[in-house]
């Protein structure tokens, strides 16, 4: 899944663009798995900064987006529920 999201680091706001992997809850027999994050672009003002940021920072910004992961989950499943409800109503009124 892909999301953007604005991530401070040493009081300078960076643009992140990432894809991600949803947590899967564990199970007996499987632990929990997902939250994986691949960061596609960081940005400042709209110009790409990944190429000149240390490895260090960059591994910063990725650890922030990934406690932002179930913030991040909970919004969609929260979108989808009103997307369902919306629907259920229209049906109602349109059937």
């Amino acid at each position: 899944m892909n999301a953007t999201r604005t991530i401070e680091f040493r009081g300078v706001e960076f643009d992140v663009e990432f894809d991600y992997t949803p947590y899967r809850a564990a199970t007996r027999l499987d632990p929990v798995e997902g939250g994986d994050v691949d960061l596609l672009s960081i940005s400042v003002a709209g110009y790409e900064m990944s190429a000149l940021l240390s490895d260090w920072a960059v591994e910063h910004v990725r650890y922030e987006v990934e406690a932002l992961i179930p913030e991040i989950m909970t919004e969609e499943i929260i979108a989808a529920s009103e997307a369902r409800d919306d629907e259920r109503r229209e049906s109602r009124y349109f059937a």
